[in-house]
């Protein structure tokens, strides 16, 4: 199932709103990036276990992120950006190009799921997302501007 329409269930997370001040006139970017190879026999072990929970080795790490997200900001709701190649949502799986589009993964974690019914979650979040992968950012934040959107909404209209 393919929708142009928004995946919101439930209450939305409050986004993180812009600063207030202006920015500098020249942008000014601090960043890093850590590449950490994870051992054969640890990744075999991963891989075992997703296959045992009948999930995806991605959606285990995912739904692992997400639990670590939760627990290091002491908030229990977590959205992951998670990027998806727009061309089978486009239906133009022949295309070659940039085509990436940033897909929200909600996750909610509940302290009284146990790990598999948590990784469960994840995984279907994760599919739904994948329905949803047409619903691009920029129409996502067109319809927040229109209304059709609000934060902390029950349902879409």
């Amino acid at each position: 199932m393919h929708s142009d329409r928004p995946l919101c269930q439930g209450t939305c997370p409050s986004p993180i709103c812009p600063p207030t001040t202006r920015a500098p006139a020249r942008r000014q970017v601090a960043a890093n990036r850590i590449d950490h190879l994870i051992p054969a026999a640890d990744f075999e072990r991963l891989q075992q276990a997703a296959r045992s929970l009948r999930i995806s080795l991605f959606s285990l790490l995912l739904g692992g992120f997400e639990l670590l997200m939760s627990r290091l900001t002491s908030s229990p709701d977590v959205v992951v950006g998670v990027p998806a190649a727009g061309q089978m949502a486009a239906e133009l799986p022949d295309i070659v190009g940039h085509c990436v589009n940033l897909l929200p993964v909600r996750g909610t974690p509940t302290p009284t799921a146990t790990a598999a019914d948590w990784l469960a979650d994840a995984q279907r979040e994760l599919l739904d997302a994948f329905d949803h992968q047409r619903f691009t950012f920029s129409t996502l934040l067109r319809h927040r501007r229109s209304g059709a959107i609000r934060p902390g909404c029950r349902s879409c209209r």
